[in-house]
């Protein structure tokens, strides 16, 4: 924490949008309440140098390269396609400061139950190295720097963000890089049955992708392959949100059997405690 003046120089520094900046500095001195309610963490109003100019008290931990955006944490059913793309643009060129601050792990987890999986002949017989895996929401490549340590070479990437698949692309992991979201319609970039593996780590959260994005996760897969996901609790376990609703679905349909689920901390120093834990899930697709 230390004392700053306010000036452009921090909302260019913070990645702060300037419209919203502009509507901080006319209320800066009322920052906890009216319209910079939810701009309190960046700053805390510590009073007037001579010259009139406001002087406040930065919380570096708290901005926008430290983790998860505002954007980020309001995302919901109701946001755009576009919206969620421009969430995760605005984040990437901060995306691995901002895992590392959040204590990210969906990554670590999802390539824990893959080694797990195909290990055990009973799960995956005749693994190889050449497998073709789909990484889902790759990011900025985290899953796909421990897949190529472990030489599987023959890997895809798919995110909604051109930004985050660039960063990716510049560390030489993935064959294919696939700029699409994952929803619940058809995707056209993606074969039926195309794909061995696929893993997803923390992208199948409630107000980033619809329940039905699962079945489309499902429909990449080849009979005898493997889905690995991890979904945040609180959007698998209500009701109304249906992601539970729609992997039971799919059990019973003999679309696919479950290998496993646990629940595991998947952000150790996450923005908002609901964030904490998630299930990590395997399941096996049969048809």
């Amino acid at each position: 924490m230390k004392r700053v003046l306010l000036f452009q120089s921090y909302q260019e520094k913070l990645k702060i949008p300037y419209a919203t900046f502009l509507v901080f500095q006319s209320c800066a001195v009322g920052v906890g309440g009216g319209d910079g309610v939810g701009l309190a963490k960046y700053f805390m109003y510590d009073g007037q140098c001579e010259n009139g100019e406001s002087v406040f008290t930065l919380n570096e931990d708290m901005s926008a390269e430290g983790k998860y955006t505002e954007c980020c944490l309001n995302l919901n059913m109701n946001s755009s396609i576009e919206e969620r793309r421009l969430t995760f643009e605005e984040m990437a060129p901060n995306w691995d400061k901002i895992s590392e601050n959040v204590g990210y792990k969906g990554h670590l987890l999802c390539v824990e139950a893959f080694d797990r999986a195909v290990s055990s002949t009973d799960v995956y017989p005749n693994s190889t190295k050449n497998i073709k895996i789909l990484d889902v929401g790759a990011g900025t490549g985290g899953i796909g720097e421990m897949l190529k340590s472990r030489g599987y070479t023959n890997v895809d990437a798919l995110d909604i963000s051109q930004e985050m698949l660039n960063l990716a692309a510049s560390k030489n992991l993935y064959k294919k890089l696939i700029c699409a979201p994952l929803t619940d319609t058809h995707m056209k970039e993606i074969e039926t049955a195309e794909y061995d593996v696929v893993l997803c780590g923390g992208v199948i959260a409630y107000g980033q992708t619809p329940p039905g994005a699962i079945e489309q996760c499902a429909r990449f897969v080849k009979p005898g392959g493997l889905f690995i996901f991890t979904v945040r609790c609180e959007t698998f376990d209500p009701e109304g949100h249906n992601y539970g609703a729609t992997c039971q679905k799919l059990e019973e349909s003999r679309k696919w059997k479950l290998i496993q689920k646990e629940k595991r901390e998947q952000h150790s120093n996450p923005n908002e405690e609901r964030f904490r834990y998630s299930y990590l899930i395997t399941y096996k697709i049969l048809q």
